[in-house]
């Protein structure tokens, strides 16, 4: 009698603790906290001809509630080829005190050229694996550590081997100075002609692949240098001189003008002796009314100077940047 009281009371410990067991887990479980987004960055020097796992690599997470753990490529080759498109696996964890709750919408990686392609996750949901691919190394280009912009407006970097080309943008108070993107095969460029107004400004530049020109690198930014009211007014006159300087040739279609390197203007606004005039695809000056990036203006139509804050002969007002004003 008393082995089965005995039995029967260790039976009744037994589910207690087991009992108390689930309590603690589903407590635990319902503490827990969501991680809902993660942010990856991503970083990889892959060498063609160098072995699968000895890239430079560096791997970052957004907040204190996840951290990266591991990686691994998925490719099947020993060694890095021109053609691979690298795969990587990364493995991320939580600190315990919160679970992943997440769609692949949710998350963001960051890093030139990559591409998400699976996310999921393991382990009571304290895990999360996250699939990304990279461009072809045979598009890849090395990092542009350094821009420089001087004084005198001539901004400088190192190369990007793989680029073909660079883009530039000009950079005042955080906009683009002059609303374009340059680009150039060199590794320098003189943006001085564009410092018109007084202001910080700074240069944006970026490799295009040789290979594949459809695919850009990071944008990499320069110092900021200062440029005062009489500066930028001194350069303003030195611009408008030089791009008055030129010849006007005439023919049968028209005028066209001549800068003083020789080249016809095409395409382009061009100010000479204080008049703005637009000069077309084949390097003539139009007249009347001109439609620029869907913006309509008008040229006289003997002079081919821009009308600006007025009316134009056919009724209809122009503002002070000579763009059509629309009539109520």
């Amino acid at each position: 009698m008393r082995y089965k009281d005995t039995i029967k009371r260790i039976a009744v410990y037994l589910l207690a603790f087991l009992l108390l067991m689930v309590l603690a887990v589903s407590t635990q479980a319902a503490t827990r906290k969501k991680v809902s987004k993660v942010v990856v960055s991503i970083k990889a020097d892959i060498q063609v001809d160098t072995k699968v796992g000895t890239e430079r690599m560096d791997i970052q997470t957004g907040n204190g509630h996840y951290f990266f753990d591991s990686y691994e490529f998925e490719n099947a080759s020993p060694t890095w080829t021109r053609d691979d498109v690298p795969k990587l696996k990364i493995k991320l964890v939580t600190d315990g005190d919160y679970y992943f709750n997440i769609k692949s919408s949710d998350i963001k990686i960051n890093g030139t050229g990559l591409k998400l392609v699976a996310a999921s996750v393991a382990e009571n949901d304290e895990v999360l694996y996250v699939t990304v691919t990279f461009p072809s190394l045979a598009d890849q280009m090395s990092e542009i550590k350094k821009v420089s912009l001087g004084e005198d407006g001539k901004a400088q970097w190192n190369v990007s081997e793989g680029a073909g080309s660079y883009e530039i943008k000009l950079m005042r108070g955080g906009n683009n100075a002059t609303g374009d993107t340059y680009t150039t095969t060199s590794t320098d460029y003189d943006i001085r002609k564009y410092l018109v107004k007084d202001g910080s400004y700074t240069v944006k530049v970026r490799g295009i692949s040789a290979n594949n020109p459809d695919f850009a690198g990071a944008w990499v930014d320069s110092n900021a240098i200062k440029v005062s009211k009489d500066k930028a007014e001194s350069i303003r006159r030195e611009v408008e001189a030089e791009q008055s300087a030129g010849t006007w040739i005439k023919d049968e279609k028209g005028y066209q003008f001549k800068d003083i390197n020789g080249n016809l203007l095409r395409s382009s606004w061009r100010k000479i002796n204080g008049e703005w005039y637009f000069f077309n695809d084949d390097a003539y000056m139009v007249t009347g009314w001109y439609l620029v990036n869907d913006t309509w203006y008008y040229m006289d139509m003997q002079s081919g100077a821009m009308l600006k804050n007025t009316t134009t002969p056919d009724g209809y007002k122009v503002g002070i940047d000579g763009a059509y004003i629309a009539q109520n």
